[in-house]
C-alpha cells in the first residue's frame, strides 16, 4: 500500500500521563501528541500506542522472545522495581504529587498507606485484590476522592476513632504535631 493513499487518523491521546522521570502524574490538557512534565520538563509522548505496539510485536517477534527470556530470568528483581514504582505513582495520584500524610505530614515514603476515609478498606482488599486495586487507581479506573495518605501510626489512630470515636492520641512527626 502506498504512503499516499493511507488515510490520517488523529492519534487517541492519553487522559492522565504519568512521567517515567519523576513519576509524577497530571491530567492532560494539551490535544498535543507530544508533551513536557510540568515539574521535570521531559518530554512525554501521550498518544494511546495500542495498535502501534501489536504492531511490532508481530513484526519483531524475536526481539519479543528475548525479552520474554531476559524477564523470566530477572523476575523478581523487576518486580520489586515495578511495585515500587507503581507505589510512587499512586501515591502521587492520590496526593496530587505531594506525597505526605495528611494529619501529621510525614514525607518518609516507607511509612505512607493509603487510608480510606469512611473505612472499608479491608471489604476492598478482600481475596487479594490489592494488586487490582493500585492498577484501577493507576489506570484512571478508580476514583481516589474517598482515598488520602496517612503514616503507619495515623492510620493506626483513624481506624481507633472509626471503632470507638474519637481517642486522646496524637502523633508527632519531623518535629511537627498534630
Amino acid at each position: 500500500m502506498d504512503k499516499r493513499t493511507i488515510p490520517r487518523t488523529r492519534a487517541k491521546l492519553k487522559k492522565r500521563i504519568i512521567c517515567r522521570k519523576c513519576l509524577n502524574a497530571f491530567e492532560n490538557k494539551s490535544l498535543k501528541i507530544m508533551t513536557e512534565c510540568p515539574i521535570c520538563g521531559a518530554k512525554i509522548d501521550a498518544r494511546i500506542r495500542t495498535e502501534q505496539m501489536a504492531a511490532y510485536t508481530k513484526k519483531h517477534l524475536d526481539r519479543v522472545s528475548s525479552y520474554q527470556k531476559y524477564d523470566k530470568s530477572h523476575k523478581q528483581e523487576r518486580a520489586k522495581a515495578t511495585n515500587e514504582r507503581l507505589r510512587a505513582v499512586i501515591f502521587n495520584i492520590i496526593s496530587g504529587n505531594d506525597p505526605k500524610c495528611v494529619r501529621c505530614g510525614c514525607t518518609d515514603k516507607r511509612f505512607l498507606e493509603i487510608n480510606h476515609k469512611n473505612g472499608g478498606g479491608g471489604k476492598e482488599m478482600k481475596g487479594g485484590l490489592s494488586a487490582k486495586f493500585y492498577w484501577d487507581i493507576y489506570m484512571g479506573r478508580r476514583e481516589t476522592g474517598d482515598l488520602e495518605l496517612l503514616c503507619r501510626p495515623c492510620n493506626a489512630i483513624h481506624a481507633l476513632e472509626l471503632k470507638y470515636g474519637l481517642v486522646s492520641l496524637r502523633v508527632v512527626c519531623d518535629g511537627v504535631s498534630l
